[in-house]
């Protein structure tokens, strides 16, 4: 009887026979016995019981693919798989995979073999027949020609009766077969009924298994292999293609004798494996050299030679001197390289060894051929596109960044409807869309949290960081695929800005973050973004295509000059130039209604408002850069009416901003996240501000004319901390202020209590960090200064609080934020290098830099007024340069080893939260002069990268 779809009502009749009087009473009673009756095919008895370990099974085919032929398609390689799940679960973390010796499938007749004893264990556990073999018989009948399993002859000589047969010198030890072990005995006769035809084409078998072998592999993740004879082929082969999807590998009396098969009557020699241990390619190192001229027996054991060098070294064949070095093996794994940027995450901490691939690399012998490693299968899991769409909903509503401005949802929306039909199709996908998609998994795995609503479901956080890693670098290693290829698309640019995004909320600015903003760049470049409205430029682009190539160049080219001010190698330089560039400023395009994608990118005219602000920060930033000196020099050295100049490009944005108390909007999710966005957009204008005025901060005895500047730079630094605070203290559940600071503070945080948790933003935490740098220096923050106005002493200690509130949220965050913990550890590194070294003042202490007498001139100068009086004798109508008041940092690497150091020493260190409080207050208490506290700054200043 064939069950066919209908094999429900099949089975139901058989029910139905089964249990009718006619066939078997329903009072029948079997009675089971184990007694010595049930032994070998007597087991088949319903009254023997079962040896084998309860478990559920499952039977799947694994792999294959059609081929064509005269009688239509055909399916080819599938491997025979048996899932064997423990009654009473799962209790080890990786599955075992057997691989059964040739002419064979398994144990049979009621022996209890490996597979229950690890059941027993607790172990899910795989059985194979393998391709041309029992249950995996190829189709391929012209490719897979068959052979006999085995004669008695061949197993009493190999297997059961070695000692009757001598055919070698450990055959007269064998003791372990119950039974004579020749034909007749029952136990022989049993073992001898097992075997089945298998294939003499070993070539196409074992191609046909390291295919399928590896897409099994895929399917349920790293495991244990356990192979015997014949079958342990299968493990080197996958070891040798998929290694990162295997746990170990076990094999057992295999048979893989070195470049020779042994097999038939009499153990002689029948061929010879090209490959060492497999009759296909195989990767070693030295690789084999001359492996397609067998005839010659020098070559074979030229060969044997190299081989047991790569398996046991060289000392088990000894060499000359000349021979020894010219066959070194030179294997090293991937250099992670500490970037010299020191971004405020960088600080001794190295990329996971999986976030990237480990190469081996060797010195071939001179003139040496070699063949290359055969390419390795990848397997990308791309989610549901329900979830894709869900996970992008969640990361267009949690960023705070201006990242989800340069996508639309109908657009997105109208990408996977294309991607995932074409995948169903079985169609080949662009690279840059899988990436796009990837990508906004990724950031929305990174945003999702478990307290707040979100209509994708984690099963819990860790979870989600887990699948995020994975997402992420999938859709890294599909984007650097397509740069290979020169595969240009907008959806590849948007993939690496999200990326990007995600990387600095995970990392900060560092090298990675600026490589895919240089490789978003370079293909903007590629597809002509930077001439979209060039004159006479014609396009079929859709209006809707049009400004979304005008919103990926414009945050390409303001992303680009924000990098020029951050620090690091690439301090002060920039690669857009204005004038290589024709683009409109964005503006609003209506698009489709129909995208099932909620967010507050409905609220257009805010989207747009944000976007060219971002642009006109860059653009201030970007003048400021072509009017500092390359290298040393800072805003210090400009004449007063360029600062001022320079200065009213931020208050004039400033000026210009819209309000963003959140009381004054509706009590509705959409407006305040609305509102957040608009907050972070402020504090980076004030950051990059205070940043800008940091020079006029340190000085005590500043002229008067300067002194705005000061005050400005302040004001800055201190609108940040309180709206940094004020959401930070939100997310890490920390009063946003003490008694001194509440009234700042308090009710933006009351207003953002329905705002998810923010402290996976970067952006935050960044600002945040170098607001509190900034107001360190304040020179009235330090003992021994007389301060005489009341109001000025009142804003001091005002600042004082609201400076050990924000590194207490900085500590705080540092508790559920691996950006905030490795920021604020390298802060109390640095700190304390400072503290211990104890930079001297000009009464003879040492200078940490090498210029000690310059820099101890230079602090004199400070100490007797000189700047001040040559600050004094400029009039404001004079276009002159003021004078350096302060020495120049000419050795900052030294001092980053220094640094680097001091990181290392802290990294071990648990973070107390009154840690980084109680450095700040002892630095503060020093009496560190102008050179100590430029020296802080400037370890500092290379410390941050985000601002």
């Amino acid at each position: 009887m064939f069950l066919a779809p209908s094999t429900g009502k099949y089975l139901s009749i058989l029910s139905l026979l089964l249990g009718s009087d006619g066939l078997i009473s329903r009072q029948a009673n079997v009675s089971l016995t184990n007694d010595t009756a049930c032994v070998g095919i007597n087991a088949i008895s319903p009254k023997c019981s079962s040896n084998e370990t309860p478990y559920q099974r499952d039977i799947f085919y694994v792999g294959g693919h059609y081929e064509n032929s005269e009688l239509g398609n055909l399916t080819y390689d599938q491997i025979y798989v048996e899932k064997l799940t423990p009654v009473g679960g799962i209790m080890q973390p990786k599955p075992i995979i057997f691989f059964h010796g040739g002419g064979t499938s398994g144990v049979v007749n009621n022996r209890k073999g490996f597979a229950s004893y690890f059941i027993d264990q607790g172990y899910l556990v795989y059985l194979l027949d393998q391709t041309s073999v029992g249950r995996g018989s190829e189709e391929n009948l012209d490719g897979f020609e068959m052979r006999i399993g085995s004669t008695a002859e061949i197993s009493e000589a190999g297997f059961t009766a070695p000692e009757d047969w001598d055919e070698y010198p450990q055959s007269l030890d064998h003791t372990q077969w119950p039974g004579s072990g020749l034909k007749g005995d029952p136990v022989f006769d049993a073992f001898e009924d097992t075997f089945i035809p298998l294939t003499s084409n070993k070539t196409a078998q074992q191609e046909s298994m390291r295919k399928s072998g590896c897409q099994l592999l895929q399917l349920i993740g790293s495991s244990f292999l356990v192979s015997h004879s014949i079958g342990s082929v299968f493990p080197i082969l996958l070891s040798n293609d998929c290694p990162d999807l295997i746990a170990g590998s076990v094999n057992l009396d295999p048979d893989i004798i070195p470049f020779e098969d042994f097999t038939g009557t009499g153990m002689a020699m029948s061929s010879e494996r090209l490959w060492g241990f497999a009759d296909v390619p195989l990767t070693y190192e030295p690789p084999i050299s001359n492996y397609t001229d067998p005839s010659s027996d020098h070559d074979v054991l030229e060969r044997l030679r190299r081989l047991e060098e790569t398996v046991f070294g060289s000392s088990a064949s000894p060499t000359s001197g000349a021979q020894q070095e010219s066959q070194t093996v030179s294997t090293s794994g991937l250099v992670l390289d500490r970037s010299n940027d020191l971004d405020y995450n960088n600080g001794g901490e190295s990329l996971a060894l999986d976030d990237c691939d480990i190469f081996t690399f060797r010195i071939t012998g001179s003139r040496e051929c070699y063949s290359p490693r055969p390419i390795k299968v990848r397997y990308i899991d791309l989610p549901s596109q329900v979830d894709v769409l869900s996970l992008f909903e969640n990361y267009l509503n949690s960023s705070d960044s201006q990242v989800p401005n340069v996508l639309y949802p109908s657009s997105v929306q109208a990408l996977s409807d294309g991607v995932y039909s074409q995948l169903q199709q079985g169609h080949r996908i662009n690279l840059g869309s899988a990436g796009l998609i990837l990508s906004i998994c990724a950031a929305g795995a990174f945003f999702w949290d478990d307290g707040f609503s979100s209509s994708f479901r984690f099963q819990s956080q860790d979870s989600a960081a887990a699948q995020c890693v994975i997402w992420r670098n999938a859709a890294w290693d599909l984007l650097d695929q397509a740069q290979r290829a020169a595969s240009h698309s907008l959806e590849a640019i948007q993939a690496r800005i999200v990326l990007a995004d995600l990387l600095y909320n995970m990392e900060g600015t560092t090298s990675r973050y600026r490589y895919l903003q240089s490789c978003a760049r370079a293909t903007a470049y590629e597809m002509r973004l930077h001439l979209v409205d060039l004159p006479g430029n014609s396009s079929q682009d859709t209006p809707i295509a049009l400004e979304t190539k005008r919103r990926l160049w414009w945050h390409i080219a303001s992303t680009d000059w924000l990098l020029s001010t951050m620090g690091g190698n690439v301090d002060r330089v920039y690669t857009v130039n204005p004038k290589h560039m024709r683009v409109n400023y964005p503006c609003h395009i209506a698009e489709s209604t129909e995208h099932t994608v909620s967010s507050f990118i409905d609220w257009p005219e805010a989207i747009i408002m944000h976007m060219n602000v971002r642009i006109r920060v860059a653009e201030a930033l970007r003048e400021t850069v072509d009017a500092l000196p390359l290298g040393s020099g800072d805003v210090d050295t400009l004449p007063y009416s360029k600062i001022a100049a320079l200065d009213k490009n931020f208050e004039r944005i400033l000026t210009e901003y819209p309000l963003f108390d959140i009381g004054m909007l509706p009590v509705d999710a959409e407006a305040k996240r609305i509102a957040l966005q608009r907050a972070s957009g402020w504090l980076s204008i004030q950051a990059r501000r205070a940043r800008f005025l940091r020079p006029f901060v340190q000085i005590k005895n500043i002229p008067e004319r300067f002194a705005i500047f000061r005050q400005k730079c302040l004001n800055a630094a201190q609108s940040v901390m309180e709206t940094a605070s004020s959401v930070l203290s939100e997310a890490v559940d920390t009063p946003s202020s003490t008694a001194s600071g509440i009234q700042d503070s308090q009710k933006r945080s009351t207003e953002l209590n329905s705002r998810r948790t923010a402290y996976p933003s970067g952006l935050l935490i960044n600002h945040l960090f170098m607001a509190c740098a900034v107001l360190a220096v304040d020179p009235s923050l330090r003992g021994g200064i007389d301060v005489t106005d009341s109001t000025l002493d009142q804003e001091t200690e005002l600042r004082r609080t609201k400076l050990a509130n924000a590194c207490r949220l900085l500590v705080k965050a540092g508790e559920k934020n691996p950006v905030a913990q490795g920021m604020v550890r390298r802060l109390v590194g640095i700190l304390r290098k400072h503290r211990i070294h104890g930079v001297e003042d000009d009464k003879g202490g040492p200078m940490t830099t090498q210029e000690t007498e310059t820099s101890a001139s230079s602090a004199r100068l400070v100490n007797t007024g000189e700047v001040t009086s040559k600050l004094q004798k400029y009039p404001d109508e004079h276009e002159k340069a003021i004078e350096p008041w302060r020495p120049r940092v000419s050795q900052q690497q030294q001092q980053l080893q220094e640094q680097q150091q001091g990181d290392q020493n802290w990294v071990n260190d648990p973070l107390d939260q009154n840690a980084l409080n109680g450095i700040w207050n002892d630095f503060l208490g020093t009496g560190s002069t102008s050179h100590g506290w430029e020296q802080l700054f400037a370890d500092l200043d290379y410390l941050n990268g985000g601002i």
